[in-house]
């Protein structure tokens, strides 16, 4: 086995508040979302993944916009991940914007 490598930048921009992209793993592509992914990257084997791989999903940028009011700002995200696919959602409330999430998955290839 080798290990394979995936990451990408989910794009937002001035986008949906709450969103999600599923991404497929073989081949490494956006399957359907309300987002794009950019700067897709593949390194090491080509293939299928053996089990899970590791998944690391993280903000890459956040724009949060100065309001007049004192409110709460908050910025939820998740992300599921099996074999074959890496679902990532996010969900905005005040005056925080999501512009771009960054994925990283890890693991063996056949």
């Amino acid at each position: 086995m080798a290990i394979r490598v995936l990451s990408g930048i989910i794009q937002i921009g001035h986008g949906p508040r709450r969103g999600r992209v599923v991404i497929g793993f073989n081949p490494h592509r956006e399957i359907d979302g309300d987002a794009r992914i950019e700067r897709r990257t593949e390194v090491g084997a080509e293939g299928d993944f053996t089990s899970i791989p590791v998944a690391f999903v993280g903000f890459r940028r956040l724009t949060l916009v100065e309001a007049e009011v004192i409110e709460t700002h908050s910025v939820v995200l998740e992300d599921d991940v099996d074999r074959d696919r890496l679902v990532v959602s996010w969900r905005a409330e005040g005056n925080t914007y999501p512009e771009e999430i960054s994925y990283l998955v890890i693991g063996d290839a056949v």
